[in-house]
């Protein structure tokens, strides 16, 4: 059976083999081709025997269909392709040899030849598609019409040509029907069993594929984890503090940095171009830059300036459109607990400020423009220095809290939701904000799809 199907697949046009329907339809229109040629010269000595074929005509048409249907599967449709055209023209031959055999050989209504246009539309629908299914049973009908019309108003005589026939001509007409549409059912469903074997086969490979490529990003998590600092590391330092953190997928483009250097505190959240394994990428390379930059640079709106320039040094980026686009948005902050001084900087993203004694948040926004991509390496950002006093709370986050669809209308939530939010548990531990920005976001969302990493961090001081 395996060399039956590999002599099968040689005469498959290449095109039908780039899709596995066309692959399976193109193996059938062959399967049927060679059953038809067989059926037909088994029953040919039968017809000459009875001299139902006697005319030359009927000679003639019968050799120019055995040889165009050689010729399509041998050598026009493997070479050529163009199956449902074949298949029409085979649909139009046979249907013309069904009206002419019916016609005249075979009593017309009453004729067992008129079957074959059923044959037909089923043929086309298997073969070559819903269209030519639907053209052929309707050609199928209007013949079946024809011919009862013809009958019922007695302007052909059928029933003369119907009793020179002898009962042999029906049986083995019968035969040939039902063994023919027999085989076409056996071949289909054996071309299902073996289409259905191919996807199933075909989804197990994508199964192991997805499970291997699933097993290397969680190792790649494991691996981002290592490099993002210990939130433990952040509450020792400062207390009343809170990381929500939410990837999108496995891995995230978003990223948080702190670290202590000296008297300072250095904290911010980056947004890195995409999310899942590219934006990860990047998040990598982001928090190496701002972990080399620190050493020396503690002002932050140097510290951006450098990382500009190392991130399009490291990936190459310069004028030429060919280069690459990715880069950050971040904010970052360095805080002197001695002297309650904040200094921030920012790459479109901006610094909120809740004083503990005003009813409303300050927002401080950044410089327009982000971290690498186009920005120019000259590129200057501006630097911010504020005072905060003891119960103030100050928030770094990235567009995906805000970017996030839901509601009753299924729109973004906004910066100005999150301020209200923000605006309206001020007050309280920062643990306890951390817990009622989860369940604000988780019910504002509701069935929607999480659309971007989230990442947000706030500072009670």
């Amino acid at each position: 059976m395996a060399k039956i199907s590999f002599s099968i697949d040689n005469f498959v046009h290449e095109q039908d083999k780039l899709n596995i329907d066309t692959y399976y339809k193109g193996r059938f229109f062959i399967y049927i081709q060679v059953v038809f040629l067989i059926l037909n010269i088994v029953s040919l000595p039968y017809y000459f025997n009875q001299q139902i074929i006697v005319l030359p005509t009927s000679l003639k048409v019968i050799y120019l269909f055995t040889v165009l249907l050689l010729a399509t599967v041998f050598y026009i449709y493997p070479r050529y392709g163009q199956r449902v055209l074949f298949v029409n023209i085979h649909s139009l031959f046979g249907s013309a040899s069904s009206m002419y055999s019916t016609y005249y050989l075979s009593g017309g209504l009453f004729s067992p030849d008129l079957s074959f246009s059923t044959a037909i539309a089923i043929y086309t629908f298997l073969v070559a598609n819903r269209s030519s299914g639907i053209f052929w049973s309707i050609v199928g009908l209007a013949q079946f019409y024809f011919y009862y019309y013809a009958a019922t108003h007695h302007f052909l005589n059928f029933r003369e040509v119907e009793m020179k026939l002898d009962e042999d001509y029906y049986f083995y007409n019968l035969v040939f029907s039902v063994l023919f549409g027999v085989i076409v059912v056996l071949l289909y469903e054996n071309m299902m069993n073996n289409l259905l074997k191919t996807i199933k086969d075909d989804k197990t490979k994508l199964e192991e594929y997805k499970k291997e490529i699933t097993d290397s990003i969680n190792y790649a998590r494991h691996i981002q984890s290592a490099i993002l600092p210990e939130i433990s590391l952040i509450k020792e330092k400062f207390n009343d503090s809170f990381i929500l953190y939410k990837p999108k997928d496995i891995v995230s483009g978003d990223f948080y940095f702190f670290i202590e250097v000296e008297h300072l505190y250095i904290l911010a959240v980056a947004d890195c171009t995409g999310h899942g394994v590219p934006g990860a990428f990047m998040s990598l390379i982001g928090a190496e830059k701002l972990k080399e930059i620190t050493k020396n640079t503690h002002q932050p709106a140097a510290i951006l300036q450098q990382l500009n320039q190392g991130i399009k040094a490291t990936l190459n980026q310069t004028n030429n459109m060919d280069s690459s686009r990715d880069g950050m948005d971040i904010a970052i902050c360095t805080f002197n607990k001695a002297t309650n001084t904040l200094h921030y900087s920012g790459a479109n993203r901006p610094l909120w400020i809740a004083r503990k004694n005003e009813n409303d948040i300050t927002i401080i926004k950044g410089t327009k423009s982000a971290i690498g991509g186009l920005t120019l390496e000259t590129q200057q950002f501006e630097n911010h220095e504020i005072k905060l006093n003891s119960g103030d709370c100050f928030y770094l986050f990235t567009d995906g809290y805000t970017d996030q669809f839901g509601g009753n209308q299924g729109k973004k939530l906004m910066s100005k939701k999150l301020k209200e939010m923000l605006n309206s548990i001020k007050e309280e531990p920062m643990n306890m904000q951390h817990q009622a920005l989860v369940n604000f976001i988780a019910a504002w969302s509701g069935e929607h799809e999480q659309v971007d990493d989230i990442l947000l961090a706030g500072i009670k001081i």
